[in-house]
């Protein structure tokens, strides 16, 4: 789609609760680069979706399916997505919290 959106968003995932995986769309008003991970409760990070991916201003969805790093399945509980994305008006930074019931 050619929708840019008028400002930087990081939407609620769905569907949340989640079991097996779970869509997290993001917002980009204009290009940017992305970085995208998945943290426990501990603040360990879990997994990268995204590492600093180029991406045009636009509309965008990004899919966690419970797996870890190495392709593990991580247990139930409550995880957390943080997502920055740098562009030239400076960096935007937002969290999130999901729950993996399985």
């Amino acid at each position: 789609n050619n929708i840019v959106p008028a400002e930087f968003a990081l939407l609620p995932n769905y569907p949340n609760p989640f079991n097996p995986t779970t869509v997290i769309q993001y917002h980009l008003p204009e290009a940017s680069r992305i970085t995208l991970r998945i943290y426990n409760t501990l603040g360990q990070e879990i997994r990268t979706l995204l590492k600093e991916k180029s991406q045009e201003a636009g509309v965008y969805k990004a899919q966690w399916d419970g797996r870890n790093q190495h392709g593990v399945e991580v247990g139930s509980g409550v995880y957390f997505y943080h997502f920055e994305a740098q562009s030239p008006s400076g960096i935007y930074r937002k969290t999130r919290k999901m729950i993996l019931l399985r």
